[in-house]
């Protein structure tokens, strides 16, 4: 109680100033940020594809699972910056500090259940995905490692989550740049063992990742406690906690579910991928990372999203929002279609980047060129999820992930693939990217035009 009031007020650094320079302000850093670790998951791409075939299918296989599981807590970090941003806003400190700690603490117990449920879950859940028997030990050892691995994952993310509530994304991306450093360098001693190192080929790709991350937790732990000062020390009391631990779920939940949609998508895309043969899921494994490293600005932007919109919310600022919304939607969809234009004249140079294998390159850059079309909309559909969560509507962003992919995206691929072929499954997979971009689009203006009045008057309810 008292603290509440000796505490310094935290500045609410979103609601004033231009919104175009504060969003860039905001995605700048984040793009950076997810450079990094888009340069270390593409080395590492790479450095498997020089020990196989087999070892990059495998790699290929582990995507789907390592993004959903991400997926969980990045939607938990999404109802962290919401909340806490909205707060902040507010001008609450004390709550500030007391839910920032009790986040923590949730991400915790989530890791603890992840992990063990994950080992446990190995060999059914891959052989469901179609990873034969030559391909699952090289699945089985990367991800064993991945699992144990976790806390230094799960924990990081949340806490950097946290900072960016505050408006700082340069030091979450400055955290990230450290991290992907460490983890180039590790890489080609733990995979190829040179002088005295080990060689353990995919299984030092996963513990290279692990010792990376680990750095990120001390890292991310000493900003939050001794920077910024946002955790609050004394032991929770319980009904304080299952407040705090309810509010970042209300809206964590279902970001959470909309994160893990996503990948839960790509892997029945991927199983569909597997009929095609090996060869047409290392092009779709390594073909997923390049579409991810080419939408890392309009993604950054959609994470700006997230904070923007709950401080400008939090302060009454409506409008703001309206505004940044109109501007980020445009900015993705013309950085999209730009993006593709440049992707698809070099096809087959950017195909080669990743293997010498013909055959893998040939699948390649034939989905370079027809799936890629879809960036545009993608990024249209990044940024209403977001902006979506921000205006604690965040099932209105499952609906739409749902949408994409159980209605529109997967079914589209499947019957493509089954009557035309592998450039079936392209084409429609991304056709279903664009319906659902241009029903994204129309839905923001929407609900932008009847929230509008609503949100310049609008503040959070005080804390439980």
């Amino acid at each position: 109680m008292p603290d509440k009031h000796i505490l310094p007020k935290r500045r609410a650094i979103l609601t004033e100033g231009s919104i175009p320079r504060q969003l860039s302000n905001l995605a700048g850093p984040m793009v950076v940020g997810i450079v990094a670790v888009m340069v270390f998951n593409l080395v590492d791409t790479l450095y498997v594809a020089r020990l196989g075939t087999l070892e990059l299918a495998a790699m290929s296989f582990t995507f789907p699972v390592v993004n959903m599981i991400g997926g969980l807590v990045m939607g938990l970090g999404v109802g962290v910056t919401a909340v806490l941003s909205q707060i902040i806003g507010a001008g609450d400190e004390n709550r500030v500090r007391k839910l920032t700690r009790d986040a923590l603490l949730l991400s915790v117990t989530l890791v603890i259940i992840s992990s063990v449920v994950g080992i446990l879950t190995i060999d059914p859940l891959f052989r469901l995905m179609g990873v034969d028997e030559k391909v699952l030990p090289l699945v089985r050892g990367y991800m064993t490692i991945w699992y144990k691995g976790m806390p230094f994952l799960v924990i990081p993310m949340v806490g950097n989550a946290a900072i960016r509530a505050t408006g700082d994304t340069r030091t979450p991306a400055m955290i990230m740049v450290i991290s992907a450093v460490v983890n180039i360098a590790i890489d080609p001693l733990l995979i190829f063992g040179p002088w005295f190192f080990p060689r353990l080929e995919l299984q030092g790709a996963a513990l290279t990742t692990v010792i990376s991350r680990a750095l990120t937790l001390v890292l991310s732990l000493y900003v939050l406690t001794h920077r910024e000062k946002m955790i609050d020390l004394r032991l929770p009391r319980v009904r304080e906690l299952i407040s705090n631990f309810a509010s970042v779920l209300s809206i964590g939940l279902p970001a959470a579910l909309t994160q893990i949609i996503v990948p839960v998508g790509f892997a029945f895309l991927t199983r569909i991928m597997a009929g095609f043969g090996v060869e047409a899921v290392a092009a779709y494994g390594a073909g997923g990372r390049l579409m991810m490293f080419a939408m890392l600005v309009p993604m950054a932007l959609a994470t700006a999203m997230t904070p923007f919109t709950g401080q400008n919310w939090g302060a009454g600022q409506g409008a703001r929002v309206v505004q940044g919304i109109r501007i980020s939607t445009r900015f993705a969809l013309l950085y999209g279609l730009g993006c593709y234009l440049l992707l698809a004249i070099a096809a087959v140079p950017v195909a080669r980047i990743f293997t010498p294998d013909t055959a893998v390159v040939a699948i390649l850059a034939v989905m370079i060129r027809i799936n890629m079309i879809e960036m545009g909309f993608t990024g249209i559909v990044a940024v209403t999820a977001q902006t979506f969560n921000g205006l604690k509507r965040p099932l209105n962003a499952t609906l739409l992930i749902t949408m994409r992919f159980a209605l529109l995206v997967i079914p589209l691929a499947y019957f493509g693939g089954k009557w035309i072929g592998l450039n079936g499954f392209f084409a429609g997979s991304a056709l279903g990217s664009i319906v659902t971009g241009i029903v994204a689009w129309i839905w923001i203006r929407k609900v932008n035009a009847l929230e509008a009045p609503a949100l310049r008057n609008s503040s959070i309810p005080a804390a439980g």
